[in-house]
């Protein structure tokens, strides 16, 4: 399920992949991206690092943790794939954009 969570300056969109039987979450796990990890699946942003190959590993660990009973929410960083903004603010904007309601 895709959703837009509305931030200081930006929209963010991602994927509420939820836990496996529809059950409603207690808590859901946050997959924050790391290095070359622009996208939401955990890929890089290919108009921004052209020629770096997809992976789906956040898609994968979701699906995963969907079987587990566990549901996440994965989503594009601010100025990357759907997510509206500026990229590239630093650390502390994207540790802010996870933190956000």
């Amino acid at each position: 399920m895709n959703r837009q969570v509305e931030v200081d300056g930006a929209a963010l969109v991602g994927t509420l992949q939820p836990a496996c039987g529809g059950a409603v979450p207690g808590a859901v796990a946050l997959l924050l991206g790391g290095t070359f990890s622009d996208l939401r699946d955990a890929d890089p942003d290919p108009q921004v690092r052209p020629g770096v190959p997809s992976h789906r590993m956040y898609r994968r660990l979701a699906e995963g943790l969907a079987e587990a009973g566990i549901a996440s929410f994965r989503f594009d960083r601010r100025g990357c794939g759907e997510s509206t903004g500026e990229r590239g603010q630093g650390r502390g904007r994207e540790i802010d954009d996870a933190a956000a309601d």
